[in-house]
């Protein structure tokens, strides 16, 4: 039971026109919350977590370099 209601991910959309910025807390202490929002042509992510039990910076690093990834491979189909 423990083990499945450890949420090291936590997230929440912060979407639409009356939110220009916010956050999203982590729900565990080696978890992250990650605060996301999008628009027409946007996404937008801000991530927290304890510094001490993880790697905030690290987590944002290896998102980046998959929405990099995704964006290459989706680019390279409407070729």
């Amino acid at each position: 039971y423990l083990d499945a209601n450890n949420y090291i991910l936590s997230t929440s959309t912060l979407s639409g026109e009356c939110f220009s910025a916010g956050g999203f807390g982590p729900v565990t202490i080696d978890g992250y919350g990650l605060g996301y929002g999008f628009s027409n042509n946007m996404l937008g992510l801000i991530c927290s977590s304890y510094s001490s039990h993880s790697n905030g910076k690290q987590f944002v690093q290896a998102l980046e370099q998959a929405w990099d990834q995704i964006f290459e491979i989706l680019e390279k189909k409407k070729e």
